[in-house]
């Protein structure tokens, strides 16, 4: 398995439908329509949980964007406030 360099964490701060959500990073922090990020749940204690999905930015505006997912690593329901990374280059 690759490690994968991440440049960028932010949140998901709302859920739109099962594949489209808002998260709390845009242009302002980099993010443009195009970039990819993976989403990671969050362990009972807190701690960064596996990636669960890899999704797009579809829509960016200065302080936070609309993702869509694109694959699915592991069936679960994404939530608010699960941590989502921007790849350093893929």
């Amino acid at each position: 398995n690759e490690v994968i360099d991440y440049i960028h964490e932010a949140r998901v701060t709302g859920i739109i439908s099962t594949k489209t959500m808002l998260i709390n990073m845009g242009t302002n922090d980099g993010a443009q329509v195009g970039d990819l990020v993976d989403v990671f749940s969050i362990n009972p204690d807190h701690s960064l949980g596996q990636p669960v999905a890899r999704a797009q930015i579809i829509q960016s505006e200065t302080d936070r964007s609309q993702v869509t997912i694109l694959e699915v690593y592991q069936e679960t329901a994404i939530k608010t406030g699960f941590i989502v990374k921007k790849p350093l280059k893929l």
